[in-house]
């Protein structure tokens, strides 16, 4: 709104077609065109141009208002290859840019003001309806429950399907409850060992019975034995020319300077 306001006041005095910053643009281009050259098509009109200049050649046709650098297309302001044709024929530049860059233009635009807003603490509550919610919480898919059938004598269980559908049977399963509860109460109460038997009660049990417990085994493993050296007389079948040559081979020969090392007593 202040950069608004700013500009309004400052383009108020302003005289021209253009505004100051498009005025520019179309000066810079209309000095460039001079390094371009022209050339007419001969169609009717003086509307069809190749311009040539560096790096490339470029075809300019001003009753389309088109151009193959796409500049004027994009921008509504002529390129300098239309600069450069525009001045062949003798025409402004002015006339061939678009309204929307106009001072007229810019007038209506900004006609209207903004509103001002007051500061947050003033503003107007709304109504529930238009206030926004928390979305619902779906409930995600979890492992299937399966529910297992209970008999009759179990607590909170309905008793299974047929007992409901039978009301007679559950009449005869009642009797026979009451029976077997009756028996149960006549009779004495025996008592059960469910002790475990301890690791000496086994050991004794098998020296009973005699049961022999495997050994333990050892802790370490047993090393493999040692490989027993067999005396090889590696000339054993050679010929008497071979040992010669390999007595030879190995011989130790002195060289001058040589110092014998001392026989430790």
């Amino acid at each position: 709104m202040r950069t608004i306001t700013k500009n309004k006041v400052k383009l108020n005095n302003h005289t021209g077609v253009f505004t100051p910053v498009i005025k520019s643009r179309l000066e810079k281009v209309r000095k460039e065109s001079k390094y371009w050259k022209p050339i007419w098509t001969e169609d009717n009109g003086y509307k069809n141009f190749e311009v040539h200049g560096h790096p490339t050649n470029h075809v300019v046709d001003l009753g389309k208002r088109l151009c193959t650098c796409q500049f004027w297309m994009l921008t509504g302001i002529p390129c300098v290859h239309t600069c450069a044709a525009l001045s062949q024929v003798n025409k402004p530049p002015e006339d061939f840019c678009h309204r929307l860059l106009t001072m007229e233009s810019y007038r209506k635009t900004y006609n209207h003001h903004i509103n001002p807003i007051p500061g947050q603490p003033l503003w107007e509550y709304a109504e529930e309806c238009n206030r926004l919610h928390a979305p619902k919480i779906k409930r995600k898919p979890g492992k299937l429950q399966m529910k297992r059938r209970m008999d009759a004598d179990e607590k909170g269980g309905g008793g299974s399907k047929k007992s409901k559908a039978n009301p007679k049977s559950q009449s005869n399963n009642g009797d026979n409850s009451t029976e077997i509860g009756q028996a149960t109460s006549d009779a004495e109460p025996v008592e059960i060992d469910i002790s475990q038997p301890t690791a000496s009660d086994v050991e004794n049990s098998q020296k009973d019975h005699g049961i022999k417990r495997p050994s333990k085994l050892s802790p370490r493993r047993r090393s493999s034995p040692l490989a027993t050296s067999i005396p090889v007389n590696p000339m054993q079948g050679a010929s008497s020319g071979n040992a010669t040559r390999f007595f030879n081979y190995i011989k130790f020969i002195p060289t001058s300077g040589f110092k014998a090392p001392r026989k430790k007593n």
